[in-house]
């Protein structure tokens, strides 16, 4: 049984045993992917809520120019370069965020220090 039931034609019979497998795959990584904008959104509202357009407007960019470059990279380095590359960008972003709190939490630190 195991994954192999799951992977093998007819291994969950139907596409009714097939929906939960898919969402249970899926939804996860949706989720935690789908968080760090809305988290950044509200970060932006509390600290420069003037630069709330702009991350509108790279978030409209990276998603459009994104689509076009991943399906570019699927054709020349196939799915499996494609996904390293996704997962360079994540860890740079992820990266670049850490920093970023990094950087916020030394001033706000700083800013504590001076009476």
């Amino acid at each position: 049984m195991g994954l192999a039931a799951l992977t093998e034609p007819g291994g969950l019979g139907s596409r009714a045993g097939w929906c939960p497998v898919t969402v249970a795959f899926i939804f996860p990584i949706g989720f935690f992917l789908g968080m760090p904008f809305p988290l950044g959104i509200r970060l932006l509202f509390r600290d420069a809520p003037r630069g709330i357009p702009w991350a509108w407007a790279v978030n409209g960019f990276a998603s459009v120019s994104g689509s076009v470059a991943a399906s570019m990279l699927a054709l020349a380095f196939g799915f499996s370069g494609n996904f390293r590359f996704a997962a360079a960008g994540y860890c740079l972003a992820g990266v670049l965020a850490w920093r970023a709190a990094a950087r916020r939490r030394a001033g706000a630190e700083a800013s504590r220090s001076f009476p």
